[in-house]
């Protein structure tokens, strides 16, 4: 028989968008599995992903993960760091896990770690340049888009760790780009999205927070500062 809701479970909004979900053992009653498949078959939340997080790994997990369409797992206990990570993959892969059809699970994390994307928003070519290096020896990939604009653009057709915003540029300045950005996301996810720019005055750097952003550099920017800064919103 087919595991169905407890008959105390409120109605089902079949059409309310949602990102992800982290069904547990015993929930409602039920195990973290049957719960899997009663949000499968009833398309409860319909687009959605599903992250299985469980006190113990058993033959046969993998296998049934796959089954009911559920993208990642995880043994519990799982660190902040290892949510983080498989969240953000979860988010980002098609339905069903990785573009290839792997399970997401603590072992593939280890064993290919996923380099870090940052989107660097900045209309000047020598600053670009200055950046860019930095960051590609630090290790991250690095994509760039030269004006609030573009930024948009990108933002809407791939996913990033981390943002790098100059403040002042053509065509949509850093802090109606990020504005747009955040109105985007609503509660959804959060990216991070950092200010760089020439101006250090408080006024401005309080107003890039009231944007949206969540931290402010000023320029030149030096590699160790940079360094911490990517440590704290997008750790290799």
């Amino acid at each position: 028989m087919r595991p169905g809701l407890p008959p105390s479970a409120p109605p089902t909004a079949r059409d309310a968008p949602s990102t992800s979900s982290l069904p547990t053992p015993s929930c409602l009653g039920l195990d973290g599995f049957e719960v899997a498949a009663v949000i499968a078959s009833e398309q409860i939340l319909s687009p959605g992903r599903v992250l299985m997080l469980s006190s113990g790994g058993r033959r046969g997990d993998a296998a049934r993960c796959r089954e009911l369409g559920i993208a990642g797992f995880l043994t519990k206990p799982a660190t902040p760091t290892e949510l983080r990570e498989v969240l953000s993959r979860v988010l980002d892969a098609p339905e069903g896990g990785e573009p290839n059809g792997e399970l997401i699970t603590r072992y593939l994390l280890k064993e290919r770690p996923r380099t870090r994307r940052v989107l660097l928003v900045e209309d000047n070519v020598v600053n670009q340049a200055v950046a860019e290096g930095m960051l590609v020896k630090l290790g991250y990939e690095v994509c760039i888009a030269e004006n609030g604009e573009e930024a948009l653009a990108r933002i809407g057709a791939e996913s990033f760790d981390l943002i790098f915003m100059d403040v002042q540029m053509p065509v949509l300045d850093g802090v109606a780009a990020t504005r747009e950005i955040r109105r985007r996301e609503g509660s959804a996810r959060h990216t991070p999205i950092v200010a760089m720019t020439a101006n250090a005055m408080a006024d401005e750097r309080e107003q890039c927070l009231a944007a949206g952003m969540d931290d402010h550099l000023a320029k030149p920017v030096r590699l160790a500062v940079l360094q911490d800064v990517l440590q704290r919103y997008a750790p290799r």
